[in-house]
């Protein structure tokens, strides 16, 4: 009978488990809106057909996905969060959308920030955040005989 080792899971770091809940949350409130835009050309004003599909749908669902691989511990949706902000972060200053706009773009960079950090980092390399300390067994004298029988002379 073979027995398996349960995979060990590296620590996740709580900023990084923040940001991925909320950046999958975020889709619940982000795709409501963007179907009360798309029904409602007041409270659209001059956002244009494909601005309006990617900041009220294509965005959302990305960042979720991002945000699911980010728990996981993918370092890629990491670096293309990092990289996706930029344009999105763009959309929706660009068409003043309101207080809320400026809200998420904060959001956005502050995200940024705390993936920055130095546990968020090692978490995304595969490595423990904690120092690892490796014990090393102490010198065998020369007169001390060896306990295995396969040594022995």
């Amino acid at each position: 009978m073979m027995f398996i080792m349960p995979v060990r899971h590296r620590p996740r770091p709580t900023t990084v488990t923040f940001i991925g809940y909320c950046l999958i949350g975020q889709m619940f409130a982000a795709l409501p809106y963007g179907f009360i835009l798309l029904n409602d050309p007041e409270r659209r004003g001059t956002l244009n057909a494909p601005a309006l599909v990617l900041i009220g749908f294509v965005f959302p669902l990305l960042m979720a996905a991002l945000g699911h691989f980010m728990l996981k511990g993918r370092n890629w949706a990491r670096l293309l969060f990092c990289t996706m902000i930029i344009p999105y972060s763009a959309l929706l200053l660009g068409y003043q959308m309101g207080a809320l706009s400026l809200l998420r773009v904060i959001t956005l960079i502050a995200f940024t920030l705390l993936l920055s950090q130095f546990a968020a980092q090692r978490f995304f390399a595969g490595r423990d955040s904690r120092k690892r300390r490796v014990a090393a067994k102490p010198p065998r004298a020369e007169n001390t005989p060896i306990r295995s029988a396969r040594y022995q002379y």
